[in-house]
């Protein structure tokens, strides 16, 4: 198993399954946000935490299209959430576009006013409707 991830963290598909007494014994994780992602192996003390972030970007580009970026500090555990505030500057939502991300936040219209919002409570205190 470790021989796999000698070159750097790997997609679990390329890996295949990763029996526990592994883990323990070669300190090999697993990275993953969301359920219907594909996760991606690391040996903790050898990869770079930012290298297997970017790697789950990518591999995951077609799932993450219209998922909010300002979700993952909430799913994040150090060190990624530091390396998330550290590399988004790099997926500049338009270049996120090309690669198939939509990391747009979806604006609602109001009912009463008709001015477009992102959050219901943020709006309403503000609302012009008559």
């Amino acid at each position: 198993m470790k021989y796999k991830l000698k070159s750097g963290p790997k997609p679990k598909s390329e890996v295949g399954r990763v029996r526990a007494n592994a883990r323990r014994i070669h300190n090999i994780w697993v990275f993953d946000l969301y359920r219907d992602t594909e996760q991606v192996i690391y040996i903790k003390d050898k990869h770079n935490p930012e290298e297997v972030f970017r790697l789950w970007l990518d591999i995951n580009s077609d799932f993450l299209q219209g998922v909010d970026p300002k979700s993952f500090p909430h799913r994040l555990n150090s060190p990624f959430n530091e390396i998330w505030k550290e590399i988004k500057e790099d997926y500049e939502w338009s270049k996120i576009e090309g690669n198939s991300f939509t990391f747009e936040e979806s604006k609602l219209k109001c009912p009463k006013c008709g001015e477009h919002f992102k959050k219901l409570p943020f709006h309403l205190p503000k609302c012009n409707a008559e």
